[in-house]
């Protein structure tokens, strides 16, 4: 059941939200939460564990099931290398079409896009360093 608070836009009930609580106590909950994050390390992971989550279904439209389900099918490795195990692995989307791939390290997240995405660069990559491999 969708409540009133749902088909509100966001920005509208964050302008309710300045309009319900005083500045004063706006202020005291941001110096309270800085605080916080300052001196608690285990507050501090918490935030930032939740803010990569909102990142990655904002930017890739992937909740933490869907990339636990990828982590899974890729036995917790990277998609290219197979090296690195973890949690800690970059969600591979296509820039184009905007459709997530996989999961990479970040060495392979960054080669692929350091090489464009472009087959033929990276197999041209792949020809000169197996003719150099010897030399």
């Amino acid at each position: 059941m969708m409540t009133d608070r749902h088909k509100k836009p966001s920005r509208e009930r964050s302008q309710e939200r300045r309009d319900k609580f005083p500045e004063k106590c706006r202020e005291y909950e941001r110096n309270y939460h800085r605080e916080r994050y300052a001196t608690d390390p285990e507050y501090r992971q918490r935030h930032c564990d939740a803010a990569r989550w909102r990142r990655r279904l904002v930017k890739y439209g992937i909740t933490r099931a869907q990339y636990e389900a990828l982590l899974a099918g890729q036995d917790g490795r990277c998609g290219i290398c197979e090296d690195q195990i973890g949690e800690n692995l970059r969600v591979d989307h296509d820039h184009d079409t905007g459709k997530v791939r996989g999961l990479l390290c970040q060495n392979c997240n960054s080669g692929l896009g350091l090489f464009r995405e472009n087959i033929r660069v990276m197999l041209n990559a792949i020809e000169y360093v197996t003719k150099h491999k010897g030399a």
